[in-house]
């Protein structure tokens, strides 16, 4: 953890963490034909025309740079190493497209490095405690919700901003929890993070001059792996800064969209990782709203839904919360099954315009 910042520079830090992002997506944007990162219009994506895919890259070049600059704890360099394999296959994916066994075997490998390297998986679920002779069901249970938010990611990655939007809510809402039990953690590191996601943000979003770019699988792997690691280890480590059902609110909207649509395409019989335009962002956009209006939908309600259940988790316990929780999951897979037919066949639907 760089400890070296004193508070009254704290913007000034994270302000110069944004302009070292802006940089680097300046520098890599021109090299992303060289490199054949480009970003090409099909069916589903409707941009109009080829878009450097360098935002994954930049990000993690901001965090090897803020590792190379302060000093690390081992969990960080574990991070890192695990997250270096993240992103060289999710760049090779981006230029070759990989196949879906390639890529969930590298994810569960980065997955099982960071295990092993931090010796933090889940034990304590919030709600139930595993005891010690079930660590073997709680590595399998780490490993499946790491590749799941990697995938929860990189599958919301379908308008501008909002899979680094939904990054952002998740950094805001991991202080907020923080804030709530008085055990700030990791501050100036996950500053880092979301200063260097926030500059991407921007140029992805067209609010800075220099030409818009996409987080590319390298970028929404990357986002979905470093999330799922702050929130494991703010909530399972020995000093538990964050209640794991708060952690599972922070993520709330990616990992709820994923879900519903997964359960809509078996309940469709169709594969659960068939490419489709089934996501509540792809549902706003079909229905006639522009996708910055989604955009602000979205990020609105995940913010709002994320405050909501770090409250209801510090005010009432786990138990509320996960039922909460699992009434949110019904009720937006109940949208996805039974309202996404009449969206996709109304008059205001992509296909007829």
């Amino acid at each position: 953890m760089p400890s070296g910042v004193n508070h009254l520079l704290f913007p000034l830090f994270a302000l110069g963490i944004v302009v070292t992002g802006l940089v680097l997506i300046a520098v890599l944007s021109p090299l992303a034909e060289k490199l054949g990162l480009l970003d090409f219009p099909d069916d589903r994506k409707r941009h109009g025309e080829p878009v450097p895919m360098v935002g994954g890259i930049s990000i993690y070049l901001v965090l090897l740079a803020a590792a190379l600059t302060f000093p690390l704890p081992s969990k960080v360099s574990w991070l890192l190493a695990s997250v270096t394999l993240i992103v060289i296959i999710g760049f090779l994916d981006d230029i070759y497209g990989l196949g879906v066994r390639l890529r969930i075997g590298s994810q569960i490998l980065a997955a099982m490095v960071m295990v092993i390297g931090s010796d933090v998986w889940l034990v304590d679920l919030g709600f139930i405690q595993l005891s010690e002779n079930l660590w073997a069901l709680g590595i399998a249970l780490t490993v499946f919700s790491v590749v799941g938010l990697v995938n929860a990611f990189n599958m919301s990655d379908g308008i501008d901003g909002l899979s680094s939007g939904y990054a952002l809510v998740a950094v805001g809402g991991i202080v907020f929890a923080q804030w709530l039990t008085g055990g700030f953690r990791y501050l100036e590191w996950l500053s880092v993070f979301g200063a260097s996601v926030f500059a991407f943000w921007l140029v992805n979003m067209s609010l800075t001059p220099l030409k818009r770019v996409f987080l590319g699988d390298s970028g929404s792997m990357l986002l979905g792996f470093v999330i799922a690691w702050i929130l494991i280890e703010f909530s399972q480590s020995g000093v538990a800064s964050i209640n794991p059902m708060a952690a599972l609110w922070v993520v709330a909207f990616p990992v709820i969209d994923t879900v519903s649509v997964i359960i809509s395409r078996l309940h469709r019989r169709q594969s659960p990782f068939r490419a489709d335009r089934h996501h509540l962002h792809h549902l706003l956009v079909d229905s006639g709203k522009s996708p910055r209006a989604s955009l602000w939908i979205l990020m609105s309600s995940a913010l709002f839904f994320a405050a909501l259940g770090i409250l209801i988790t510090h005010e009432l316990g786990a138990v509320a919360s996960l039922s909460a929780y699992l009434m949110l999951v019904i009720t937006v897979t109940i949208v996805h099954i039974r309202f996404m037919p009449s969206l996709l066949e109304g008059p205001n639907t992509w296909r007829k315009q």
